[in-house]
């Protein structure tokens, strides 16, 4: 998909989600509501990543510990928040890496090539 062309439910490109609310402000897509609704991509699929996307709809990192906290008396408990934050940030940091290194035109031209060979 190309900036600026619409796209739905029955666009011939394939099925198409609605934008997560609060999420049309980030940069990768512009909604338009009405009779002729839809969403476009903001810049072209070449210069979206799939970090961005990931950025967009998760916001937080993948990996999150208990909202509740440990028991300060157990022995595990005490120090389980300090040693997991900062393997999970490392983890957290190398998959939004992976993210940044493959283009929203990247999973489509992969996708397509997908279709071809089971075609």
């Amino acid at each position: 998909m190309r900036p600026g062309r619409r796209t739905g439910a029955s666009d011939p490109a394939g099925p198409s989600r609605p934008a997560p609310r609060g999420r049309c402000n980030t940069g990768i897509v512009h909604g338009r509501r009405g009779a002729r609704a839809g969403w476009t991509l903001a810049r072209e699929p070449e210069a979206i990543t799939l970090r961005d996307v990931y950025g967009a709809v998760e916001g937080n990192g993948l990996f999150a510990l208990h909202r509740t906290p440990p028991n300060e008396a157990c022995p595990v408990g005490f120090g389980i928040r300090p040693a997991l934050s900062s393997v999970y940030a490392r983890l957290d940091e190398a998959v939004r890496d992976e993210l940044a290194a493959v283009s929203i035109a990247d999973v489509l031209r992969d996708a397509q090539a997908e279709r071809r060979v089971a075609g």
